[in-house]
C-alpha cells in the first residue's frame, strides 16, 4: 500500500515547533547570560535538520519495516526530551524575570520570603544540569542518526509527492449489494428533481459530506444509476476528482462524455472549455465530482464557467469529507450530510462478504461474534465490508474473536480498505493540526469532548499555533472546527441536565484508532485492556472508564519520568480510592516533566508538596475536590495557565500571591464558597475567563480589583454583592468597558447584614456593555430595576433570567429587546400585574413586543393575579408556568408553540386547547392546573410527542375527533396519565401511536381497560407502567406489543390475580417485569411456571407481604436470567434451588429470613447462590 504514513508527518510538526523555541530570544538570551555553550545548541539544531531531512522517506518505509517504525518512535523520544530540556530554560528565564520584578518592588512579606526561597531551592543546581542533559540527548540523536544509512533512509524530495495509491472511483455500482441508503437515496433524488432551489441560476451543487467510509460515493452511484435521473437529464457524467484538483482534467472528462471525442493532454484549456460550453449550452445535465478536497474557492470559479450556460436545472453533485470544501462549492442547496447505518443494515453488508450468503443460523457461535464485530464498526459501511472480506470463508471462532480484539491499524493489510480511507482525512489536515488530532488519542472511546477544555490542554501542551491579532484560545477554536469539518470529530449534544454547554464532541472508534495509531505508544488511556508496561515512554496518560480500577497499572508510574499529561480517574471511589491518591502523591515528585495534571473528583483534602516542583505545569484541574486551601508553592507555577477550582466546597481562600501567577489565562471558581478574591488578582492581567467573582467584607477586597483585568471574555458572576457599601467601588470596575464578557450573573448573598438601599444604586452601577448576551439577577431586593435593563440599545442580549427578586412588584420593559429570545421570571413575591409597561418603556409599543421571544417562564409568583397583553408572543415556543396559583387568565397559545409546561396553576384557562389544532406542539405536560379541562382531543395535536397529564382533577377522557377509525398520533417518546381520579376511558378503537415507546399510568381509580389494540396500534412500545389501578382487571384481549421490553406493575390487585393470562411468552424481545405492592393474600409461591418468557433476563420483586417461596422450577426455565432482585418480602423464607447460571447479579434488600439464610459460607442457601458474581444484601456487597 503506497500510503504517506503518520509518524514522519508528526514528527516535522514537531520539529517545526522545536526550531522555533531554539531561536527564541528567552532562550537565546538564558545561554549567553549563564555563559553556557552556544555550540551545543546549534549542533542540536543542525541533527534535528539532518533528521527532517529523511523523514519523508522513513515514513513511506515504516508500515512494511517495522525497524523503521521503532527508529521514528527513538527519534520522537529524543525529540520529546528536547523540547523538555528547552522550556525548563525558558521557565527558569522566567522565574528569574518574575522574582527580579518582585525584589524591585522591595515586597518583604513572609509568603514572598517563603516563595523566593522554594524558587531558590529549586534552581540550585539547574545551570550545572543544562549542559549534561544536552550533551546526554545529543549523543542520542548522534547515535540514532547513524542507524538511517543502516535503514537505507535517503534524504530529498522524490518521496513528498508520490501517489496515495487510490484508485479512482467508477460510477458503476452493483445495487443489490448496497443496504439501508433507501431514504438517503430518495433524498438526493428529490433534490436533483426539483428545481425549487436554483433561484435563478441555471445550475445548483448538491454536496454530500461524510467521514471516510461512511458511503458517500456508494449513494452517488445508485443515485446517477436511477432510471428517474437518466430520464430527467440530457447529459450526465461521472469525474473521480480525488487528491488532485485538476481543472484541465475535470473539464477533458466532462468534455469527452458530452462531446465523444477525446482531448489531448497538450490541447489548450480555453479551446475545451469552449467546445464544452458550447455543446451544453441549453441542455441540462447532472455531473458528479467524486472525492473532492480543494478548497480553492478561486479553482471552482475556474472549473464551473462553462457549465454556467446549461439549461435551468442542472445538477452538480459534490461528494467531499470536508465540510469547508463544501462551503466553497454549493449556493442554494444545504448540506446533506450522510450519517452512520444502523447496526441491522451493517449486518447484512457483514453476511454477504463474511458468509458469502450462507445462512449466518449455520454457525450461531460466529454470528454472535460477528455482531458485535459489526458494532464495533459504527456504522461505518466501508469497515464492516472490510471486517467481512478478512473473515470470509474463515470458519475458526478464535480468528473472529482476534478481529474483534484489534484495533483497525493491527489487522493485515492486504484487504484492509479502512486504512486509506480514514488516513486521507489524516493525510490533508494542516501539519499543525496533526499533533491536536494525535493528543485525542489520551481520551478513551467514545469519551464526551468538551470544547473549552480541550483547547485548555492543547494550549497547556503547546500544541496551538499562534497567530498574530488573534488569541490563542480562538486558534484552538478553529482547530476544532477543522477537525469537525473534515469529519474526524462528530458534534453532539449532551445530557439536558449538563449546564455548562449544550455541545460538545466525541471521535467514531475507528478514527480513534487512527488517532492512537498516530500518537504511538506515547499517548495511553489505561482501560482494562491496556498495560504499563511501557509508562516509562508515555507522555500523556489518563484512565476513565472502567468500572473496576486495578492499582498495579500504577505501580510503575513513578517511573514515567517524561509524562507531561495526567488525569485522575474521576470514576474511582472508596477504598481504591484512596490508595490511588497515596499512589498518584508519591509518584508525583518523579513527574517533573508534567504540563497537565487532573485531579477532578478525587477525595483529596490537601494538595501533595511535590506540586510546588512541577514548574512545567500549565494546567491544573482540581474540581470536585475537598481541598481547603490552596498551598502558597502552588504562586510558583508561573507557567500555569489554567485552573480549575469549580466545585471545591470546602474552599475559603485564594493565596495572596496569586499575583505572581502572571501567564494565567482561565480561573474557574463555579459553585466554590470563597470568602473573598486576593488583592493580587488584578495583577493577572492576562486573565481571559474567570467564572466568579466574589465581593469581599473588607476594605480593599471589593471590585475595584477588577479594573485592571481589560481582556475578559465569556462569563462573569459576581456573588455577594451586599458586601458593597461604596458605588465608587462598582464604577471602577468599568464594566461598561469590559466588551468581551458576553454573559454576567449578579447575585446578592442571603445571609449576614445587607444594605438593601443600596441594591438599586450598586445594580445601576453594574450596567454592562451592549455587547451582553446573557443576563441573570438574583437576589435583588431593590423595588424597581435601572433604566438601562431593558434599553433597546443591548440588542445583542438574548437571554434574560430574573430569580428571587422578593421586594420588586414591577417587572422592567423588557418588550423592546430586539432579539431577547429567553426570559425566566422566579420567585418575586410582591408581583401581582404584569402589564403595559413591561412590553415598552414609554407610553405607547412603538414596534411589536418580544418580537423574537422564543422561551417564556413564570415560576414561584404566588401573588400573580392579572396578566395583560398576554397574546403578544407570537413568536414563542416554549411556555413554562409553574406555582402561580391566583393568577386568573385565558391564554391562547400561539400557533409556533412547540412545549408548554403548566404547573400548580388552578385558576388557569388554555383557551382553544380542546376545540383547535395546534400543529407545531410536541410537548404538553399538565400538572395540578386548568381545572377547566375535562376532554382532550389528541389529533388537535398532530405533532405531539409527549404527553403528561398529572392531577388533572376533573379530566374525565381522552378522545379523538374522528371515529370510530382512531387517527395516526406522533407520540414518540412518553405518555404518562397519573393521578386523575375521574379519568375512565380512552379513544374508542384505541391509541394509534405507532411510535411511542414509553406509556405510564398512575393513580386513576375509576380506570378499569387500557387502549384497545396494543398489539398492533402501539407497535414501537419499549415500557409499559401501570401502577395503583385497582379497578384495571386484565390487558387487552388482543394482547402486548410484541416489541415490549420493561414491564411494571404496582398495586393492581385485580390484574396481578389473573396474571396467567397476561401472555408474557409471545413477547420476543421482552426481557425485564417489575412487580412490586401486591395484597394477594394467598400467595404461597411466584412465579407461577410459564408465566415470564425464556428471554427474560432482569426480575424485580418488590413488597409483596404474603410471599411464602419462589417457585423453584419456574426459575429454571429462565435460562436467560441475570439480574434479581428480592426487597421488603418479610415472610419470604428461603431461595429456591437451582437459580439458572446465567445468573451474575443478585440484590435482596429488608428480607430478614433471607438476610440470616444467605450470610457467606455459612447461610443455609449460600451454596445456592455462591456463584453469583455480584451479591448486595441490604446495600452491602458480600
Amino acid at each position: 500500500m503506497a500510503l504517506e504514513l503518520v509518524g514522519g508527518a508528526f514528527l516535522s510538526a514537531s520539529l517545526q515547533v522545536l526550531f522555533e523555541r531554539m531561536a527564541s530570544l528567552e532562550i537565546v538570551d538564558f545561554i549567553r547570560g549563564k555563559k553556557l555553550n552556544e555550540k551545543l545548541l546549534r549542533k542540536m539544531k543542525i541533527m534535528l535538520l539532518s533528521a527532517d531531512s529523511v523523514l519523508n522517506d522513513a515514513e513511506k518505509k515504516q508500515i512494511s519495516n517495522p525497524y523503521v517504525r521503532e527508529w521514528l518512535g527513538h527519534l520522537q523520544e529524543a525529540i520529546y526530551d528536547a523540547e523538555d530540556l528547552l522550556q525548563e530554560i525558558n521557565t527558569e528565564a522566567l522565574r528569574c524575570k518574575i522574582e527580579e520584578g518582585f525584589d524591585e518592588q522591595g515586597s518583604s512579606s513572609g509568603g514572598h520570603q517563603v516563595l523566593n526561597l522554594i524558587s531558590t531551592t529549586f534552581t540550585t543546581t539547574f545551570n550545572e544540569q543544562v549542559e549534561p542533559k544536552m550533551t546526554e540527548i545529543l549523543d542520542r540523536l548522534q547515535f540514532i542518526l547513524k542507524q538511517k544509512d543502516n535503514l537505507g533512509l535517503r534524504g530529498g524530495d522524490t518521496v513528498k509527492n508520490r501517489s496515495l495509491g487510490r484508485l479512482p472511483t467508477t460510477s458503476f455500482v452493483e445495487e443489490s449489494s448496497v443496504y439501508g441508503r433507501d431514504e438517503d437515496k430518495e433524498a438526493i433524488i428529490k433534490l436533483l428533481l426539483e428545481n425549487d432551489h436554483c433561484r435563478g441560476n441555471n445550475m445548483s451543487v448538491i454536496p454530500i459530506v461524510g467521514m471516510g467510509g461512511i458511503g458517500k460515493t456508494t449513494l452517488a452511484q445508485i443515485v446517477y444509476n436511477d432510471e428517474r435521473v437518466k430520464e430527467c437529464f440530457e447529459f450526465k457524467a461521472w469525474v473521480s476528482v480525488s487528491n488532485e484538483f485538476d481543472i484541465f482534467k475535470i473539464t477533458k472528462t466532462v468534455a469527452y462524455r458530452v462531446i465523444g471525442h477525446t482531448f489531448k493532454d497538450d490541447q489548450d484549456l480555453d479551446l475545451v472549455q469552449l467546445e464544452l460550453n458550447k455543446a451544453l449550452k441549453g441542455k441540462k445535465f447532472f455531473l458528479v465530482l467524486d472525492d473532492v478536497w480543494n478548497e480553492d474557492y478561486q479553482q471552482w470559479e475556474e472549473v464551473k464557467k462553462p457549465f454556467e450556460c446549461g439549461a435551468f436545472g442542472s445538477k452538480i453533485i459534490v461528494t467531499t469529507r470536508n465540510e469547508s470544501v463544501a462551503s466553497v462549492m454549493h449556493d442554494s442547496i444545504p448540506v446533506y450530510h450522510l450519517r452512520t447505518m444502523c447496526d441491522e443494515n451493517c449486518w447484512k453488508i457483514f453476511v454477504k462478504h463474511a458468509f458469502n450468503s450462507v445462512d449466518p443460523c449455520a454457525y450461531p457461535e460466529l454470528e454472535e461474534i460477528g455482531r458485535q464485530i459489526v458494532k464495533k464498526c459504527q456504522g461505518l459501511p466501508l469497515a464492516v465490508k472490510s471486517l467481512g472480506s478478512l473473515l470470509r470463508s474463515q470458519l475458526n471462532p478464535e480468528e473472529w474473536k482476534n478481529i474483534l480484539k484489534s484495533d483497525m491499524w493491527e489487522l493485515p493489510t492486504v484487504k484492509n480498505n479502512i486504512l486509506p480511507a480514514l488516513w486521507l482525512s489524516y493525510h490533508y489536515l494542516p501539519m499543525h493540526l496533526k499533533r491536536c488530532f494525535a493528543y485525542c488519542s489520551v481520551f478513551p472511546k467514545n469519551y464526551k469532548i468538551d470544547k473549552e477544555n480541550l483547547i485548555k490542554l492543547w494550549m497547556a501542551e503547546d500544541l496551538l499555533k499562534p497567530q498574530k491579532k488573534k488569541r490563542i484560545e480562538q486558534v484552538g477554536e478553529e482547530a476544532i472546527n477543522e477537525l469537525l469539518s473534515r469529519s474526524l470529530f462528530r458534534q453532539v449534544l449532551r445530557e439536558s441536565w449538563f449546564k455548562k454547554s449544550p455541545i460538545c464532541y466525541t471521535m467514531h472508534d475507528l478514527v480513534h484508532d487512527l488517532a492512537t495509531f498516530v500518537a504511538r505508544e506515547f499517548c495511553l488511556s489505561l482501560d482494562v485492556s491496556s498495560t504499563n508496561k511501557f509508562l516509562n515512554k508515555v507522555r500523556h496518560l489518563s484512565h476513565e472508564k472502567e468500572e473496576k480500577y486495578d492499582l498495579k497499572k500504577y505501580e510503575y508510574l513513578s517511573t514515567a519520568e517524561s509524562l507531561r499529561t495526567f488525569f485522575f480517574p474521576s470514576q474511582c471511589y472508596g477504598v481504591i480510592q484512596l490508595h490511588l491518591q497515596n499512589l498518584v502523591a508519591k509518584s508525583l515528585p518523579a513527574l517533573t516533566c508534567l504540563r497537565v495534571l487532573s485531579w477532578n473528583g478525587s477525595s483529596i483534602t490537601e494538595l501533595p508538596d511535590s506540586i510546588g516542583n512541577l514548574k512545567l505545569l500549565r494546567y491544573l484541574n482540581l474540581s470536585g475536590t475537598k481541598i481547603k486551601e490552596i498551598p502558597t508553592f502552588l504562586c510558583t507555577l508561573y507557567n500555569l495557565q489554567t485552573l480549575i477550582l469549580s466545585h471545591c466546597r470546602e474552599l475559603k481562600l485564594l493565596p495572596a500571591d496569586m499575583g505572581r501567577l502572571i501567564n494565567l489565562r482561565h480561573l474557574d471558581l463555579v459553585d466554590t464558597n470563597l470568602e473573598r478574591m486576593p488583592i493580587e488578582i488584578g495583577n493577572l492581567k492576562d486573565l481571559q475567563t474567570m467564572t466568579n467573582f466574589v465581593v469581599g467584607k473588607y476594605c480593599g477586597y471589593t471590585m475595584e480589583l477588577l479594573r485592571y483585568l481589560q481582556h475578559l471574555h465569556g462569563k462573569l458572576c459576581f456573588s455577594e454583592l451586599n458586601n458593597i457599601f461604596k458605588v465608587e467601588d462598582v464604577l471602577m470596575a468599568k464594566l461598561t468597558d469590559k466588551k468581551c464578557l458576553t454573559e454576567l450573573e449578579f447575585s446578592w448573598g442571603l445571609n449576614g447584614f445587607d444594605n438593601y438601599g443600596m441594591h438599586k444604586a450598586v445594580l445601576n452601577g453594574l450596567e454592562p456593555h451592549t455587547s451582553l448576551k446573557l443576563l441573570k439577577i438574583q437576589n435583588y431586593s431593590g423595588e424597581q430595576f435601572p433604566k438601562w435593563l431593558g434599553d433597546p440599545s443591548f440588542r445583542n442580549l438574548e437571554e434574560i433570567q430574573l430569580e428571587g427578586c422578593g421586594e420588586c412588584s414591577i417587572l422592567p420593559p423588557l418588550g423592546q429587546l430586539p432579539f431577547l429570545k429567553h426570559l425566566s421570571v422566579t420567585g418575586f413575591d410582591e408581583l401581582v400585574k404584569i402589564s403595559d409597561e413591561f412590553y415598552c418603556s414609554g407610553c405607547s409599543i412603538s414596534a411589536r413586543p418580544f418580537r423574537c421571544l422564543e422561551f417564556l417562564k413564570f415560576y414561584d409568583l404566588r401573588k400573580w393575579e392579572e396578566w395583560s397583553l398576554i397574546d403578544s408572543f407570537l413568536d414563542l415556543k416554549k411556555l413554562v408556568l409553574g406555582y402561580c396559583p391566583k393568577l386568573t387568565a385565558c391564554i391562547c397559545l400561539p400557533n409556533t408553540i412547540q412545549q408548554v409546561h403548566i404547573e400548580e396553576c388552578r385558576n388557569l384557562v388554555l383557551a382553544g386547547i380542546m376545540q383547535h389544532c395546534h400543529g407545531n406542539l410536541q410537548r404538553l405536560e399538565i400538572s395540578k392546573s386548568c381545572d377547566n379541562i375535562n376532554s382532550i382531543v389528541l389529533d388537535y395535536f398532530p405533532m405531539l410527542e409527549v404527553l403528561s397529564l398529572e392531577s388533572c382533577e376533573n379530566l374525565e377522557s381522552l378522545t379523538c375527533s374522528e371515529q370510530p377509525h382512531p387517527p395516526m398520533l406522533p407520540f414518540r417518546t412518553r405518555f404518562q396519565l397519573k393521578d386523575c381520579p375521574k379519568f375512565v376511558s380512552f379513544p374508542h378503537g384505541g391509541l394509534h401511536a405507532p411510535n411511542l415507546e414509553d406509556f405510564r399510568i398512575e393513580d386513576c381509580n375509576m380506570l378499569r381497560s387500557l387502549p384497545g389494540h396494543m398489539n398492533t396500534l402501539l407497535p414501537s412500545l419499549c415500557l409499559l407502567s401501570i401502577s395503583n389501578c385497582p379497578e384495571l382487571e386484565s390487558f387487552p384481549e388482543c394482547g402486548l406489543p410484541s416489541k415490549l421490553e420493561h414491564l411494571e406493575i404496582s398495586c393492581c390487585n385485580k390484574l396481578f390475580s389473573n396474571r396467567m393470562l397476561w401472555n408474557l411468552q409471545t413477547l420476543t424481545c421482552f426481557h425485564s417485569i417489575q412487580i412490586s405492592n401486591m395484597d394477594e393474600h394467598v400467595l404461597d409461591s411466584f412465579p407461577e411456571e410459564g408465566l415470564l418468557p425464556t428471554s427474560l433476563n432482569c426480575l424485580t420483586i418488590n413488597s409483596l407481604p404474603h410471599l411464602k417461596a419462589l417457585n423453584g422450577n419456574a426459575f429454571q426455565q429462565l435460562s436467560s436470567l441475570k439480574r434479581l432482585g428480592i426487597s421488603r418480602c418479610q415472610v419470604l423464607q428461603c431461595l429456591p434451588e437451582g437459580l439458572p447460571p446465567s445468573l451474575s447479579v443478585l440484590t435482596i434488600y429488608d428480607c430478614p429470613l433471607l438476610k440470616q439464610r444467605c450470610q457467606r459460607y455459612i447461610g443455609e442457601d449460600w451454596p445456592k447462590i455462591s456463584h453469583i458474581a455480584h451479591i448486595k444484601m441490604d446495600y452491602s456487597c458480600m
